[in-house]
């Protein structure tokens, strides 16, 4: 299943309807030659619904403070999201299937209490996905894990979408981002990263803020067999020249 592609959908690419429709229609595209899995998120679209619910979102280093209130309301964002996304692919002539990480077992995950009802991954079962690829049918999967019995959890979209890259030694994981890549001092996006570099990067203050854990999860990502790892904002879809390449 090297030949694998895995695209992690997020941010403002969910909701621009050009760069979206351009997304999609690479996936289209790529579909016809290669297995391809998506992961969306849908923070914006969470945070919202909390608002109007009059609930104030909450971050413990990063993560989303998940309630039981804000897991039926996160769940309900995804869902919607998710619906949307996979009708949209199938409108365009393409071929996408809905699912949860509950579906088939595909991530069990361990409740982190400290984050109220969220998830990291425990087990996984790659027989769905796998199914669905043979029939050439894109998975379009929403973070929205159980603990194995009836508690249903929160998951990161970045994690999902790199343990299934993972999972499946993808040739290449795609993150579509809120950024057009990594920049340099001078503000111009970098094509091309090496992993040997990254720790570099960051002492010398190339690298700051949010992008450190990101870079330093594609370098990890690469280590456990991953090809590599573009992060873009999907303005100009998900071609291979796109934003930041991160490569072995």
């Amino acid at each position: 299943m090297s030949r694998v592609i895995v695209v992690k959908f997020g941010g403002n690419a969910t909701e621009n309807r050009v760069s979206r429709k351009k997304i999609l229609a690479n996936i289209i595209t790529l579909n016809k030659k290669m297995p391809v899995l998506v992961v969306h998120g849908g923070g914006p679209q969470i945070s919202k619904m909390m608002k109007d619910a009059g609930i104030k979102p909450r971050f413990v280093n990063g993560l989303r403070f998940t309630d039981r209130k804000t897991m039926e309301i996160a769940e309900k964002a995804l869902a919607a999201i998710n619906s949307s996304i996979t009708k949209q692919i199938n409108i365009m002539g393409g071929n996408a299937f809905g699912i949860s990480c509950r579906e088939g077992g595909l991530i069990v995950s361990k409740r982190v209490k400290e984050l109220g009802y969220v998830g990291e991954v425990q087990s996984m079962d790659m027989r769905l996905p796998a199914l669905l690829f043979s029939v050439k049918i894109v998975p379009v999967v929403m973070p929205v894990s159980s603990d194995g019995k009836k508690t249903t959890l929160n998951m990161n979209a970045d994690t999902v979408a790199t343990e299934l890259a993972i999972a499946f030694r993808a040739e290449r994981l795609v993150f579509l981002t809120d950024v057009p890549g990594v920049k340099d001092a001078g503000g111009r996006v970098i094509k091309s990263i090496k992993t040997g570099n990254i720790e570099k990067m960051i002492k010398t203050g190339v690298v700051t803020g949010g992008m450190i854990p990101k870079l330093k999860g594609c370098a990890a990502a690469i280590k456990r067999g991953v090809g590599s790892v573009q992060i873009s904002d999907g303005t100009h879809g998900i071609s291979a020249g796109a934003g930041t390449t991160v490569v072995k």
